[in-house]
């Protein structure tokens, strides 16, 4: 269960890696703060001068999840990590990340 909550851990951060990149150097604004992982998700499903919405709303939803699920690992022993609650994250892993990787390309070919 250890292993497949660190996939999990690892999976949002790259993806927020990617976000940050994008607010720092298109946006030219990363959240900061208590609360700027969740604001960083939020601006990612927003468009602004610089650019278009880089997530749709759909995305943005199962991105919460994903998010929600990094910050439980963070803070909780690892006794503590569920299969019930890992196992639609497991199991939509792939579909995620393809729908991640289409609006990012479609960003990118913008």
């Amino acid at each position: 269960m250890t292993i497949l909550g660190s996939v999990l851990h690892s999976f949002y951060n790259g993806l927020e890696n990617i976000f940050e990149i994008i607010a720092k150097n298109i946006d030219c604004n990363i959240p900061v703060g208590n609360k700027s992982h969740q604001e960083l998700l939020h601006q990612m499903a927003s468009e602004n001068s610089n650019r278009m919405e880089i997530i749709n709303e759909e995305l943005y939803i199962k991105l919460r999840e994903y998010a929600a699920f990094r910050h439980f690992y963070r803070h909780a022993y690892s006794f503590q990590i569920s299969w019930e609650k890992m196992k639609p994250l497991i199991e939509n892993l792939f579909d995620v990340w393809d729908m991640t990787k289409f609006r990012i390309n479609n960003f990118i070919n913008e």
